[in-house]
């Protein structure tokens, strides 16, 4: 019984740089802190994003960053990283840097180890990416368009498209950050971005507000 009460103290945030702390922002986390102290919850939140992961790399640490602290819940989001193909280098790479399969496997293991460590999940989607003059200088090649706005999405949406299938499968709980953006007519004037990639003060609002239901229905479902 200990173990277990232990397990519902913790809510991990696992992912990459869009969920990792940021100077001067106040990333999603810290939000859903105040949520819970606002609903008198008493469940602990961790962040365990890391810059530049991939969902291999989430492979890699899950045990000792996440199963060890023996979440309740767990919100699994990697994608941007995965799909990125770094046509910077040199010589230039063709490929993603986790192709598209490979991606599903990892997002299917980590799912099943943490329901073996008795955790629930929460699948979230990437945001979508936008142009800036430095991703245009690093990105600005085939298979990227950067004469479109969502050029940048060419390969990113079909990731978030893959985790929508696995989080139907798999009846878990999705949450569409991607879609989320689009949805605003104002989102591809960088609304929610600082920087192209990762989300500003507002972007992380938009994810506690999509995200927040969900955890509020897992955490009292008889409210």
């Amino acid at each position: 019984m200990a173990k277990n009460e232990d397990a519902r103290l913790k809510i991990i945030a696992f992912g990459d740089s869009t969920t990792a702390y940021a100077e001067d922002v106040c990333v999603y986390t810290e939000l859903i802190k105040k949520k819970l102290i606002d609903s008198d919850i008493q469940e602990e939140v961790i962040n365990s994003g890391i810059k530049l992961n991939t969902s291999a790399d989430a492979v890699n640490r899950l045990a000792k960053d996440v199963i060890l602290h023996k979440p309740a819940i767990t919100i699994v989001q990697f994608g941007i990283n995965d799909s990125a193909v770094d046509v910077w280098k040199e010589p230039p790479a063709t490929q993603p840097r986790v192709d598209i399969e490979q991606y599903e496997q990892n997002i299917r293991y980590i799912v099943q180890r943490l329901r073996d460590n008795g955790s629930k999940i929460v699948l979230m989607s990437s945001n979508p990416l936008l142009w800036t003059d430095l991703l245009k200088k690093m990105y600005g090649k085939h298979p990227y368009n950067v004469d479109d706005v969502d050029g940048m999405n060419v390969l990113l949406k079909n990731y978030v498209q893959r985790l929508i299938y696995i989080a139907k499968e798999l009846k878990l709980p999705y949450i569409d950050i991607y879609s989320a953006h689009k949805s605003d007519n104002d989102w591809c004037g960088g609304k929610y971005l600082l920087d192209g990639i990762h989300p500003n003060n507002a972007g992380h609002r938009l994810v506690v507000d999509n995200l927040w239901p969900i955890l509020y229905s897992m955490l009292r479902p008889e409210k």
